[in-house]
């Protein structure tokens, strides 16, 4: 009787509820999956990929770094953004970071310079102030 009563509420009243329930419902479907994102750094020999992971499901490369076009690599706490002009800034860390535990790596693209601020696990970085030892600031 109850699904009857609906139905019948539905239609002798405009679909526009209908069609705005459906549109706030989707939205709240695309806002909830993309709310839960991991980031993926893969360490090649010469090269850094970046990846963003919607869901565990979806991945999306953000970019590809060559170790060779580094200029500079350090705590976040020591980026000074007024130095120079900067492209374009990668953000890549969870909500829930510690400052002491996030990294900033300026690269070079078709003659700009690039940012990416990142969360190396200590492997990590253990081999990037190793491997870019010339442009690590303390």
């Amino acid at each position: 009787i109850i699904a009857i009563l609906l139905v019948e509420v539905l239609f002798e009243t405009s679909y526009y509820w209908f069609i705005i329930w459906f549109v706030v419902i989707a939205v709240a479907v695309i806002l909830i999956k993309h709310r839960f994102i991991e980031w993926e750094y893969s360490m090649y020999a010469s090269e850094m990929s970046v990846s963003k992971i919607y869901s565990k499901s979806k991945r999306k490369s953000v970019c590809n770094i060559y170790f060779e076009s580094c200029t500079s690599f350090g705590k976040a706490q020591l980026f000074d953004k007024y130095k120079r002009p900067i492209k374009k800034k990668y953000i890549c860390v969870s909500d829930t970071s510690n400052d002491e535990e996030i990294y900033y790596l300026v690269f070079k693209q078709s003659n700009f310079e690039y940012v990416l601020f990142f969360e190396p696990d200590e492997k990590m970085l253990r081999y990037l102030k190793v491997r870019l030892s010339k442009v690590y600031v303390e």
